[in-house]
């Protein structure tokens, strides 16, 4: 993320949902990515900026809410003002490490 900060999580261990504000300087932009896994709600609350999706570009201003659906590639860039937007999806399982199946060494 360029010029991007985190300022505020959900962390609470027992949760079932992610949440996150993040805050992207002027003209700043998080690069070209695929959330294969989880579908995400972006909600704008300050600045302004554009989300480019596969489906087209959704500009962003407070109050608009964005779906990204799983699977699709996205990027978010902020406009002259700097912009600031929530995420929000399911939480995503912590990593395990587990044994290899029988047979596979």
């Amino acid at each position: 993320m360029t010029g991007a900060t985190v300022d505020w999580r959900l962390t609470d261990p027992g949760r079932q949902l992610d949440a996150n504000l993040v805050r992207l300087n002027p003209e700043h932009h998080i690069g070209e990515h695929v959330e294969p896994d989880l579908d995400v709600l972006l909600v704008a609350v300050e600045g302004d900026g554009v989300v480019h999706l596969d489906s087209g570009d959704q500009r962003l201003v407070p109050g608009a809410v964005v779906w990204l659906p799983r699977g699709s590639r996205r990027s978010v860039r902020a406009g002259a003002n700097g912009l600031a937007y929530l995420t929000s999806h399911q939480r995503r399982p912590g990593m395990r490490i587990t044994a290899p199946p029988p047979g596979t060494r």
